[in-house]
């Protein structure tokens, strides 16, 4: 009987303390993800300063690293001055990007995640966030960048690295792999590749090196081939099923095959989330198979969620004027003029980008109303 009551005891403490450990509710992350989301559009630094939880996110960083004391208060000086999320997401909006809240989900360990997704230009960034709960004060501690396929701490622990003038082979590897990112972005092609062919041969167990070759691949290959390399690599990293995804989708538009797009358009709704930025996908992948009709369709729904976007209306003055339906792109440029700034520059801009217009009544009339608004 004793033995019983004694098994009870413990039965209830450790029920007591799943619950002081219990997490938050579903419904809960999801309202915080709301308000960040919110706080970011509206400018709001106040309300999410706090948000990004430095102090974690330094924990994360400096976990198996062994660093004095003295290292270990130069990096979190770093991180402090460094490391502001909140203020670079506004700053993105502020320039005009879109943000979004997509999708609230629980990894199979429970684990809560939220994913955002950043658009401006053509340029897009989706970031897994990292939540937990600290006295029921929801916050993010790190996040895992979908499309580059590395975590927020895994890009500054390897800047702390380098600050601390720390050198082995692995930090070698990796940032010669920023060197070939940044020929990546910068069009370098044939440089990222030469850099590419030297490393891959010792990084094949490297996420990172994979999905910088996926990068570059969807650029420069055909779509089947990038569909073989993609399986190669998702047998090696299963884990990283939308990324592999987003590059394959990227590869199809280029290739203006339609149904392979929307196909990868589907998992990648499945894994992240519904987006109003795959109507912009699906618009590409339409105009790149020259099916203009459909790729016009495509943009007005996109336009009709991301009415901010100005690439979006250049997209569809794209098409008409490779129709030469000179008329409909000049009416766009008149909606431009409502809802964006109007300066004198873009006539010479558009007059450029647009030669044939020239000839044109109506882009004609536009050109000189602009003139004339110039002038009072």
């Amino acid at each position: 009987m004793k033995l019983k009551s004694t098994l009870l005891l413990l039965v209830c403490i450790v029920c007591l303390c799943g619950c002081n450990k219990k997490d938050l509710s579903d419904e809960a992350y999801i309202t915080f993800a709301k308000q960040l989301e919110q706080a970011v559009i509206t400018g709001n630094i106040n309300e999410i300063t706090d948000t990004f939880d430095a102090e974690a996110f330094f924990n994360i960083i400096t976990s198996g690293m062994e660093l004095s004391e003295e290292q270990l208060n130069t990096a979190r000086a770093y991180i402090q001055n460094n490391w502001n999320p909140a203020q670079l997401k506004i700053d993105n909006v502020h320039s005009g990007a879109d943000f979004r809240f997509i999708k609230f989900y629980r990894t199979a360990q429970g684990e809560p995640r939220a994913i955002f997704r950043t658009y401006f230009n053509g340029s897009i960034a989706i970031e897994d966030f990292e939540l937990y709960h600290q006295k029921n004060i929801i916050k993010v501690k790190d996040a895992f960048a979908v499309i580059s396929g590395i975590k927020w701490s895994d890009d500054f622990r390897q800047q702390i690295y380098n600050l601390l003038g720390i050198v082995n082979e692995e930090v070698d590897h990796v940032n010669k792999l920023i060197m070939v990112n940044h020929a990546i972005n910068n069009e370098q092609w044939a440089q990222a590749d030469s850099m590419l062919f030297y490393l891959l041969p010792s990084m094949q167990n490297y996420a990172y090196a994979r999905i910088m070759e996926l990068n570059l691949a969807c650029i420069q290959y055909e779509y089947d081939q990038v569909h073989t390399m993609a399986n190669s690599f998702l047998k090696d990293f299963p884990q990283y099923e939308s990324t592999a995804t987003f590059y394959l989708m990227q590869s199809a538009l280029r290739n203006g095959l339609v149904d392979e797009t929307n196909k990868h358009i589907e998992t990648l709704i499945r894994l992240l989330g519904d987006d109003p930025i795959y109507y912009v996908y699906s618009a590409w992948s339409y105009q790149n198979a020259e099916a203009y009709d459909y790729a016009l369709q495509s943009l007005d729904s996109a336009i009709n969620y991301l009415p901010g976007m100005f690439d979006l209306y250049l997209d569809k003055m794209d098409i008409y004027y490779t129709l030469r339906q000179y008329d409909e792109l000049t009416d766009i440029l008149y909606t431009l003029d409502e809802r964006f700034y109007a300066g004198q520059e873009d006539v010479s801009y558009f007059s450029k980008r647009y030669p044939l217009a020239g000839k044109n009544e109506k882009f004609a009339q536009w050109i000189q109303n602009r003139q004339q608004t110039a002038k009072i």
